[in-house]
């Protein structure tokens, strides 16, 4: 069934100080209700100095309208925390692995 007026909305954030890319933040969501954060990267020899806090918050600005979800891996709570999230104990997260041929999966072991 095809879906009429269907948009991808899509909401990245980097920053570039003298055009070297030191942090990444990159979300999606239907621009209603939901909004993903898949992820939020920073160089190690930059951490620990405010980017990816100041590129959640401009992901959170750019879809303030919708709530603003996001997966911790073990041990990154505490940062997303930081950043105005709350942990919602009572959500499962489910998933499955790519299935298309030769597809590379950054999924660790044990989980999917």
């Amino acid at each position: 069934m095809a879906l009429p007026d269907v948009q991808v909305l899509t909401h990245p954030a980097a920053w570039l100080p003298g055009d070297r890319l030191v942090g990444l933040a990159r979300a999606f969501g239907d621009g209603v209700i939901h909004t993903a954060l898949a992820e939020v990267l920073v160089h190690p020899d930059q951490r620990g100095r405010g980017i990816g806090r100041a590129l959640v918050a401009a992901v959170g600005s750019a879809c303030a309208g919708t709530a603003l979800y996001a997966e911790a891996l073990p041990g990154q709570a505490p940062f997303f925390a930081r950043c105005g999230l709350v942990a919602r104990p009572a959500m499962t997260v489910l998933s499955r692995p790519p299935t298309a041929p030769g597809t590379v999966t950054a999924v660790p072991s044990g989980g999917a």
